[in-house]
């Protein structure tokens, strides 16, 4: 009973954890493309 009782509120939070830190990396890589494209037009224009 005391093991599930412990075990059980972590796990939601872990679960939040690796949504925000999904979440996270995508805006990540939309950012880090976003940049990279901006400096391939930059680059190309010139």
């Amino acid at each position: 009973m005391q093991k599930n009782h412990c075990s059980k509120p972590t796990f939601p939070a872990e679960k939040m954890l690796s949504l925000t830190a999904d979440l996270e990396t995508n805006l990540l890589h939309k950012i880090g493309f976003s940049l990279f494209m901006a400096l391939i037009r930059s680059l190309s224009g010139e």
